[in-house]
């Protein structure tokens, strides 16, 4: 909640349904911003690779 900016756990709740595919999309998102392009590809090529 503290990430979303919701003060209440029953708001948070009432948006806090995402799928799986949005949560690995968003993680990438965030870790590409954070970490910039290229530790992207590092994730995308080892996610290949399993």
């Amino acid at each position: 909640m503290k990430i979303t900016g919701h003060r209440t756990e029953a708001v948070y709740r009432r948006y806090a349904v995402v799928s799986e595919a949005d949560l690995r999309e968003a993680l990438q998102k965030l870790d590409s911003y954070i970490y910039g392009d290229s530790r992207r590809a590092a994730l995308d090529d080892r996610r290949v690779s399993m």
